[in-house]
């Protein structure tokens, strides 16, 4: 029961480390269990095969074998958390043109739940409407996103699944391209 629940533990540490990648943090989870599988599978075999084949006194061997069967799911799973962090991070696709922000207290404006929103060229935050393509500057600034035209600028806080610092950065990097694309494509 114990190894079950390390290994649950072992696929939870590789959902958050996908998500905080940029990645699908089920889909690697996924990948890092069926790996577990075919580690007990391995590690199994190898065991049977030791036992089957050992003398009366390969006592080493079968106990290698029994280890190698208890440990094998967590050496294969450990693979595929050294792949996940071999991988460069990603920057995941936002698709749409209407975004839940928070936008960040500026001023003496204090910060409120808001939306952003592209329609028809306008770029819309709040109560603020500008076309996108007077926008001089949208960027990534840590967790926000910076938003900065002629008259104004506004930074962002992407509202969602998010919950770590990293997701949300990863998040305002995706709005950034998404609204580059935009702005391109209007």
């Amino acid at each position: 029961m114990l190894i079950f629940l390390a290994a649950f533990g072992v696929a939870v540490l590789t959902f958050r480390a996908a998500k905080n990648r940029g990645r699908q943090g089920w889909l690697w989870a996924m990948f890092g269990a069926i790996a577990a599988v075919v580690g007990t599978i391995t590690g199994t075999l190898v065991f049977v095969g030791l036992s089957v084949s050992s003398t009366d006194d390969g006592v080493g061997e079968v106990m290698f074998g029994y280890l190698l069967s208890l440990v094998g799911p967590f050496v294969f799973m450990a693979a595929v958390l050294a792949l996940l962090y071999w991988l460069p991070e990603s920057v995941p696709t936002v698709r749409g043109l209407k975004w839940a922000v928070h936008r960040m207290a500026m001023g003496t404006k204090p910060g409120v739940d808001c939306v952003l929103m592209v329609e028809n060229g306008v770029l819309q935050v709040d109560d603020v409407r500008v076309d996108l393509k007077e926008v001089s500057e949208i960027a990534a600034d840590g967790e926000c996103l910076r938003l900065a035209w002629p008259s104004g600028s506004v930074l962002l806080l992407p509202t969602g699944a998010e919950r770590s610092a990293a997701e949300r950065s990863k998040r305002s990097q995706g709005l950034v391209r998404r609204l580059i694309q935009v702005r391109a494509a209007s």
